[in-house]
Parts: structure tokens; sequence; C-alpha cells
């Protein structure tokens, strides 16, 4: 399962897959493109105009304390384990190349699909609250007895030759969140109500890009429910650690201020 691709059954790869983002290596020898819904990034090599490799991303396992994840909305700040996957599903990506090796950066957003009476997005009960997960029997590779949720709620980093994970943010999103900010944790964009996005995909990381500041490098990543955008030192990749937040939203109203970031720019 961690090198699968997520693919509808019964569909062409031609028709099922959706390209989302795309970011190009140094030499520009090489581009990288993420398939949200597939749960992958497809390699181009651009002299000769062909695709070279599609990789799946593999699962993030919830049911391990640093990846622990609030998933139920009970108006409460209660990240813990949980026996879910999380299926990356990266929106923007970014890249970054150190000592020799390329890194591809993923901002983990989750995507369902929803085409008038068509849907993908199942339900489960977990402490007594529904959740959002893929239909299983909608995808080839997912195991029958295991629940999938969308996104990671985190940004990650990848070895672009391997896509081996070097570093991901774990539950840091929903921990600093929800420190800094209580009584708005999980909020939507379109509301200012705790808890709201808890049993979809939290705070729903959408863009990521990557700056340098004096000598040190840094990945920022926005958050687009509960705003704002999260800044990470990631000089070594493999030892990348938490920088800062900051959220300029206005909270005195549903939608005001700085809300819901999409794209970014550095």
């Amino acid at each position: 399962l961690k090198e699968k691709v997520l693919f509808k059954k019964g569909a062409m790869p031609s028709v099922d897959l959706e390209p989302e983002y795309i970011v190009t290596g140094a030499d520009s020898k090489r581009a990288y493109v993420s398939l949200q819904e597939a749960n992958s990034i497809a390699v181009l090599d651009i002299q000769n105009k062909k695709f070279t490799a599609v990789k799946g991303l593999g699962f993030k396992d919830h049911n391990i304390e640093k990846n622990a994840i609030d998933l139920v909305k009970d108006k409460t700040i209660n990240i813990k384990a949980q026996p879910v996957n999380g299926t990356y599903m990266p929106d923007g990506i970014s890249i970054y190349e150190y000592k020799g090796k390329t890194y591809i950066l993923t901002a983990n957003e989750g995507d369902g699909r929803e085409w008038g009476s068509y849907s993908n997005i199942g339900a489960a009960t977990i402490d007594g609250e529904k959740v959002d997960i893929l239909k299983n029997s909608e995808y080839d590779g997912l195991s029958a007895d295991k629940a999938y949720t969308f996104g990671g709620r985190s940004f990650s980093i990848w070895r672009a030759d391997t896509m081996e994970l070097v570093f991901d943010s774990g539950s840091d999103f929903e921990t600093i969140t929800g420190q800094q900010y209580p009584q708005y944790f999980n909020a939507s964009n379109k509301d200012v109500s705790i808890d709201s996005r808890s049993g979809k995909k939290g705070p729903e990381p959408e863009d990521i890009k990557v700056g340098m500041i004096g000598d040190q490098v840094y990945a920022f990543v926005g958050l687009e429910r509960i705003g704002g955008v999260m800044a990470y030192n990631i000089t070594d990749p493999s030892r990348a650690y938490y920088a800062d937040y900051i959220n300029t939203r206005d909270f005195s109203g549903k939608i005001a201020g700085d809300v819901s970031p999409e794209g970014l720019c550095f």
C-alpha cells in the first residue's frame, strides 16, 4: 500500500488523474506534479517531454501519538491517536535543493470528489460523531477494514528521487492553533465555530512556499480554514522544525480580514 496510487476502480488513468500543482528542479530537467485525489506525485522529464513515474505517497498512521488528530466535533480540543489512516493528497507543492539532493514539499490538504450526484466521501462513526472518510469500495488497493481520512493536516518533505518521507509536521498544526486560538480551534473559513472542521480536514493546509531569510531556509504553509501561515526552518530537511505561526484573520466576524489563503508568494 505504501507505493499505491489511488485509482478509482474501472477508470483509466487518463481520465482519473487530476493534476493540481507543478514545480521544476533548479536545472529545469524535471518537473513534479501533485495528483491530489490520487495521493501521488508525477515526475516529468522536461527535455524528453515524457512522464517517467507516478509515485504514490502512502498513508499517515494517525494511531501513533506524533500523528494525533482531533476527529470529533464535540466543541472541545481533543487531539489524540485515532485508528485511521490519513491520505496526504497534497494541493500546493514546492521544491528545495540541499547538498545535491532534491526535495519535494507538500501541503497535505486532502480532497474529496463531489460531482453532481456522485461523491466518494463516506462516513465513519468515531467517539459517537460522524467523520468523513474515503469510500474504500471506490478504489483499488484500500483495505476494506481500515478507515482513510482526507489529507494529513500537515506538511511533508519527500526525497524527489524515491518519494521517501523525510519529515512530516505530524500533529503540529492542530496542536499549535489549539494553543494560540483555543476558542477558534478547527474553525472553518466561513464561521468561527470551534471544532466545525474536526470531522473533515481540520486546518486544511493549502499551499506551501520556500524562502531564504539570512542563511536559513524556511517553508511557509497557508491554512485554508482557521487561516494564517505556519513557518518551519527546513535548512536541513531531515531536521526541520517549527519556527512561528502568524494569523491576521479578524475573528470578530464570520468572514473578516485575511481568510482562507489559497496561494502564497515569498
